[in-house]
């Protein structure tokens, strides 16, 4: 969605997704698709973070799981899926 929304502006091919040509460039894009991807990002990367209502499967998996496995999860993963939701933040944020 957001290589629909960026390649009216930016064009075809891999510089469609840069993302220093996709923060550049925001502010052109349909704020629609935007909306859109943000949805599916946040639904898809806030299972993954442990967001309410999309948490219930974090408990378990830190209690049964061994433990450096736990701490691999805590500290590494959920990390990296807030910041891809945070940064994401920047196109909507910098979009209409």
């Amino acid at each position: 969605l957001v290589y629909m929304a960026a390649q009216p502006v930016v064009g075809e091919g891999t510089n469609a997704m840069v993302w220093s040509v996709l923060i550049e460039k925001a502010a052109h894009f349909d704020p629609a698709l935007l909306s859109v991807a943000f949805i599916f990002l946040l639904l898809g990367y806030g299972t993954k973070v442990g967001l309410a209502p999309l948490h219930a499967w974090l408990p378990d998996a830190h209690a049964e799981g061994p433990t450096p496995i736990s701490a691999v999860l805590s500290g590494l993963l959920l990390n990296v899926a807030l910041y891809a939701v945070l940064r994401f933040n920047l196109l909507l944020t910098a979009s209409p």
